[in-house]
């Protein structure tokens, strides 16, 4: 980005990447991508994110399966 325009879009200098992962994980959203509403756990991964496994059918992509992100097992 040209220095010229940052002054204007950042008055205060650009974001930390600790704000910018904060702002982030604020963010209420679904996507096309997820059935569910994007979520975080702790760790900061994607609770809503799936697998979506496909294989090539005429020459085309075709969705064969998709997995849900399995939730985490506390072992015992």
């Amino acid at each position: 980005m040209p220095r010229s325009k940052t002054p204007a879009l950042y008055p205060r200098g650009h974001p930390s990447r600790r704000d910018v992962l904060a702002a982030v994980h604020n963010i209420r959203f679904k996507g096309i991508a997820y059935r569910e509403p994007v979520r975080w756990d702790e760790k900061g991964d994607n609770l809503a994110a799936v697998t979506a496994l496909n294989g090539v059918e005429n020459g085309r992509f075709r969705q064969i399966a998709e997995i849900q992100q399995m939730q985490s097992v506390e072992q015992t």
